[in-house]
């Protein structure tokens, strides 16, 4: 292993802060998490500062097994206070382009369970990792820096209480600091207050808003599936819906809507919603269900991509990663399972440069940016279904959407494309694997009817 150095700062103790202290654990003496809001340590609940705790996640089958490294019997613990794993899609009734995929055994899964639990189980175990310590309702209020011969390097952070004065801030000196912080991470305005440079940004604007409600798991609404997931049907139809079984006896029910569709927080507008869809099932859960939760909104206006690997002369000691450095349209329950091939390229680079290396921060950002390529095409592609998308649009992304909306029409009645387009779902393979000569043979074949 790589010379350990003294100190390591993550700011957020999100499921991207949580992996990357566990990796950052292996290197550093001491590691601190800084949080702004105050999690309890024993009971497992939704945080104020991640709207999506109320809303649907799920781990792809690539996420659990980098959890599973890193956290030995997670999956199963989990499970043991009630996470679901659902067989992919076999356990699903699963709508897509207008077609019910066939329900086949795929060996692929979806551990399905609310965010807290995952958070909370995982914080759990981090927190009882030696030199973990965890600074909960603070916030970091900017970067230290210091000026080498030939580099400049970030060498700590300030931070303060939450409800501190400004004087009441202090620093504390760290050899590398990662920014967890999410989709709001302030780390271009620390970088432009220190003089130095910030990463552009790239958006795909989709304006995707979605509503939850949690329902009582009678055993009877679902029968004999786990998940309904009903698909929007582009250009005309930009409204899907996601239902998932849950711990505590609970199923979630979440309506999504793409530039300006969103459900409303009612009983009959969120029915109606439903009734909308292109499948009844969810419309007809609803019918039957008891609710035991009040409405959740929230909106996310676009995909985000904060370009650090691309920047010249970046400061040493600074990394970001998860939505701090990628941002995704949630509906493709993506999110945390890419955080965690970025944590993967973390840790490979550490392995390889060790924590205190000039080049760290460069060879990460191109390795997890490269890493990312196929997700941030698959969530951007899918939003450029809608002509009212914006934002650049990678050459060839009409052609690819037309195949792969081909390839979904074609899984309702062929397991092999099916297979291949699920394990590209789950981050398992690259979507190349849907262009595989077999596969587009079988595709060409449905269009010539033959």
């Amino acid at each position: 292993m790589s010379q350990r150095i003294a100190h390591a700062v993550v700011i957020g103790a999100s499921m991207a802060g949580l992996m990357a202290a566990r990796i950052l654990s292996d290197y550093a003496e001491r590691v601190t998490l800084i949080e702004r809001d105050a999690p309890s340590q024993e009971e497992i609940a939704a945080r104020k500062g991640v709207p999506q705790s109320w809303h649907p996640h799920v781990l792809l089958s690539k996420g659990e097994a980098l959890l599973g490294q890193w956290f030995p019997g997670l999956a199963q613990e989990l499970i043991a206070q009630g996470a679901r794993r659902a067989n992919f899609p076999g356990d699903c009734l699963w709508m897509q382009e207008g077609v019910y995929k066939l329900r086949s055994d795929t060996g692929l899964h979806l551990l399905m369970m609310s965010r807290p639990l995952l958070e909370g189980v995982t914080r759990q175990r981090v927190l009882q990792l030696p030199g973990v310590t965890f600074a909960a309702g603070c916030e970091v209020r900017g970067l230290l820096c210091e000026n080498s011969a030939d580099q400049q390097r970030i060498c700590g952070v300030r931070f303060a209480a939450r409800d501190a004065a400004p004087g009441e801030e202090q620093s504390v000196a760290a050899d590398l600091v990662i920014d967890c912080s999410g989709r709001s991470a302030q780390t271009r305005h620390w970088l432009k207050a220190l003089g130095l440079p910030e990463p552009q940004v790239s958006e795909v604007t989709a304006k995707m808003a979605y509503t939850t409600r949690r329902y009582l798991d009678d055993g009877k609404i679902l029968r004999d599936s786990h998940a309904i997931l009903c698909m929007p049907v582009p250009p005309l139809l930009k409204r899907s819906g996601v239902v998932l079984r849950q711990e505590n006896g609970e199923i979630i029910v979440t309506m999504c809507g793409w530039l300006g569709e969103q459900a409303p927080r009612d009983e009959a507008g969120f029915l109606a919603y439903a009734q909308s869809l292109a499948s009844p099932l969810i419309a007809q859960l609803l019918e039957q269900a008891t609710p035991c939760s009040e409405f959740y909104s929230h909106q996310i206006p676009s995909n985000q991509h904060r370009h650090y690997e691309k920047m010249r002369d970046l400061p040493r000691g600074l990394l970001a990663l998860g939505d701090a450095f990628f941002s995704f349209n949630p509906v493709y329950g993506q999110g945390m399972s890419a955080a965690a091939l970025q944590v993967e390229q973390l840790q490979r680079c550490l392995q390889e440069y060790g924590p205190a290396h000039a080049d760290l921060a460069p060879v990460f950002f191109k390795r997890a940016a490269k890493a990312m390529r196929a997700v941030w095409m698959m969530a951007v592609g899918e939003d450029f279904r809608f002509q009212e998308t914006s934002g650049r649009k990678l050459p060839g992304t009409d052609l690819i959407n037309r195949y792969v909306s081909a390839v979904h029409r074609l899984n309702g009645k062929d397991e092999t494309s099916l297979r291949a387009l699920c394990e590209v779902m789950t981050l398992m393979r690259p979507p190349s694997a849907l262009f595989a000569p077999g596969i587009v043979a079988r595709v060409v074949r449905d269009k010539l009817g033959a």
